[in-house]
């Protein structure tokens, strides 16, 4: 995998030299791993960072180990430079929220979230094991299906929500 040093997207190997965003020279994962101050540092007292594992606009998603538990999960942490914008805050929030709400096994269910003592903001949520990077045909194709079942498993769960609202009680899964 290839990063962006300016704007931190991630691109399989085969993108080239330059990012197709600002025109910065890609570095490996591997170099961008070794200066990540985040790798090998435990944050909310019980998630060990592993390694990245993917870069986008918004901050980076960590392999990281979850102590007490000893399973692997996945961190996602907004930019710290984001964290000072109460927009972008907030939608980290909804995004954590909502997605912590879905209990479809299509998703990816979220655990935990919280913010460390230094003021980075994270979610904790499962650790899908695989790789897609350099397949961009088949993701092609699976796009329009999956955006389509998503936007389905969110309608599902916000005529779950009214039903529970109305009867004011839990609706079984």
């Amino acid at each position: 995998m290839l990063i962006c040093p300016t704007c931190g997207t991630s691109y399989p190997e085969a993108a080239g030299a330059a990012c197709p965003r600002d025109g910065a020279v890609l570095s490996p994962a591997n170099a961008l791993q070794d200066s990540d101050p985040l790798v090998g540092r435990t944050v909310l007292g019980r998630y060990t960072v592993v390694a990245p594992i993917g870069v986008g606009a918004m901050g980076t998603v960590y392999r990281a180990r979850q102590e007490g538990l000893e399973r692997e999960v996945a961190l996602k942490v907004l930019r710290p430079d984001l964290s000072d914008d109460r927009d972008t805050v907030a939608r980290f929030h909804r995004e954590a929220r909502a997605m912590s709400l879905l209990t479809n096994p299509s998703t990816v269910r979220v655990f935990d979230f919280g913010q460390t003592d230094d003021g980075l903001l994270l979610f904790a949520m499962e650790l899908l094991e695989g790789d897609l990077r350099g397949k961009d045909e088949m993701l092609g194709r699976l796009t329009d299906g999956i955006k389509g079942r998503n936007a389905e498993i969110l309608r599902l769960e916000s005529e779950k929500s009214k039903l529970e609202t109305e009867l004011g009680e839990k609706v079984p899964q």
